[in-house]
């Protein structure tokens, strides 16, 4: 949970930096404050856009979580779907709701539209969790 919150955090300053110098690369800065409070009001809103993400992030989690059953029978089929459950439960959130929101069908670009953000970072999410998920399942911890 922690480093959901420090990779946000790192996100944030991220794009803070990568607006800024866009802006001042197009002479946006017009110098009717200062620097830091340009910079600040720049951070304030991509910490705010994130907040949206995450949060809505964390309620398609709670979607797809309230919308599995466990299965009555334990045959090899349902013990391995659980241990695919409790691999995937251990990625973080970011890779996670990607992760399942791709096996219900949906595609990079319908997943990037429903979590607003570039079809890139999708992309991205969702080859660090299949790496991640290929570790796991060597049984080597993170």
């Amino acid at each position: 949970l922690d480093r959901e919150y420090y990779q946000a955090i790192d996100d944030v300053a991220q794009e803070t930096y990568i607006r800024a110098y866009a802006a001042l690369c197009k002479n946006q800065f017009q110098e009717l404050s200062t620097i830091e409070t340009w910079l600040y009001a720049i951070a304030r809103n991509e910490a705010l856009r994130m907040n949206t993400i995450m949060n809505r992030q964390y309620r398609h989690e709670q979607e797809l979580t309230d919308d599995y059953t466990a299965p009555a029978t334990r045959d090899d089929d349902t013990i391995m779907e659980q241990q695919m459950l409790e691999r995937v439960g251990k990625l973080p959130r970011n890779y996670r709701t990607v992760l399942q929101l791709y096996s219900r069908g949906l595609s990079e670009k319908e997943i990037a539209a429903e979590l607003a953000v570039q079809p890139g970072t999708i992309k991205s999410r969702l080859h660090r969790a299949k790496k991640i998920l290929t570790v796991l399942f060597k049984g080597v911890e993170l």
